[in-house]
């Protein structure tokens, strides 16, 4: 289930910012709140697993993660997400825009679960998103429901030493 989650956290710091074009290339920094009544807050880490999560461009403070993310040029004038097809594990079933809001729904399936997730992402200007994604998820027979919030900030239009990861 964990894994799960941290593939849901990893599509969201990644694709939305890619996903609608309509954000500057650059450096870009998301923060992930996940809001999950059924999971008990997240112990502290170790400064050894801070240190590889910060090597990965990750930081993690209580439930929320604050991943940088470089999007290039190429990403975005690409036909096709790379970032799909590197998260075999999700998909995209619908996408749309209402004005500066993307609406989609993706299934995400891994070790037999299967989590729905529908997301509303709204596009204030190129250098900032904000929204959130309802998740829920059947094992064992229980629905479990998480909601994550995310918001996204414009750092640089250099990514200096954070790599472009969705090539």
């Amino acid at each position: 289930m964990k894994k799960l989650l941290f593939c849901i956290f990893a599509f969201a710091s990644v694709l939305v910012p890619a996903q609608a074009r309509r954000v500057d290339p650059g450096l870009w920094e998301s923060a992930i709140t996940r809001h999950d009544p059924e999971v008990a807050a997240p112990r502290a880490l170790s400064e050894k697993a801070r240190a590889a999560m910060r090597a990965q461009g990750l930081d993690m403070d209580g439930a929320t993660i604050k991943a940088k993310v470089c999007i290039t040029k190429e990403i975005m004038d690409s036909d096709k997400l790379p970032m799909l097809q590197s998260m075999k594990n999700c998909k995209v079933l619908k996408s749309s825009f209402a004005g500066s809001t993307m609406i989609s729904d993706t299934e995400c399936t891994m070790m037999g679960i299967t989590s729905h997730s529908h997301s509303e992402i709204t596009y204030e200007s190129p250098r900032h998103y904000y929204g959130v994604i309802v998740s829920d998820t059947v094992r064992q027979g229980k629905t479990h429901h998480t909601s994550i919030e995310i918001d996204g900030r414009f750092v640089s239009s250099d990514c200096g030493a954070v790599r472009a990861i969705l090539h």
